[in-house]
């Protein structure tokens, strides 16, 4: 019977062995940032490229594909989370400005209290990003028939009119 050789390594390599068995290949995962699922990611860059349609510009989604083409999972749930921030504010104050607000005078009453909490909550119970960011538009049917003819507009100053209405009612 032929005797298989045993392999084995000198005593001096037991100690950093036993070290780097305990290690992995991916860093710890950062637990303040929310985890995401596939559907979530997917919904999310739905929302950024459809932000026209609320009359929002248009929100690029270049380092969250980078950080999933990295699958650095802690990049993946930071740009997620940044950028899932960005269209919530959005939705909720639009983006104009304080100098071209001051000419609405109207009184700006959005309740952005803790949306970072409201989105963790909705990222951790499983819930629908369309019904977060969707109960963050403006619930008056005035916005509703805005963003309805800023759809069918075709004519460049009229959807530029369209839009200034329905940023003031953000």
């Amino acid at each position: 019977m032929k005797r298989r050789p045993v392999l084995s390594m000198p005593a001096s390599w037991a100690a950093p062995a036993l070290l780097l068995a305990g290690c992995s290949s991916s860093a710890s995962v950062d637990p303040s940032l929310p985890a995401w699922s596939k559907i979530q990611i997917e919904s999310l860059r739905k929302w950024a490229s459809s932000a026209a349609e609320d009359a929002l510009p248009q929100f690029s989604t270049g380092q969250l594909d980078a950080a999933l083409d990295s699958g650095d999972e802690n990049a993946i749930r930071l740009r997620a989370l940044e950028l899932a921030e960005q269209l919530a504010s959005a939705h909720l104050r639009g983006c104009a400005g304080a100098d071209e607000r001051a000419e609405w005078f109207m009184k700006d009453d959005a309740d952005s209290a803790n949306l970072r909490g409201r989105l963790v909550d909705t990222l951790v119970s499983g819930a629908s990003l369309d019904g977060f960011f969707t109960g963050l538009r403006p619930a008056h049917p005035g916005y509703a028939a805005l963003r309805e003819a800023l759809v069918s507009e075709t004519d460049p100053a009229r959807r530029l009119t369209l839009a200034r209405n329905m940023e003031r009612w953000r």
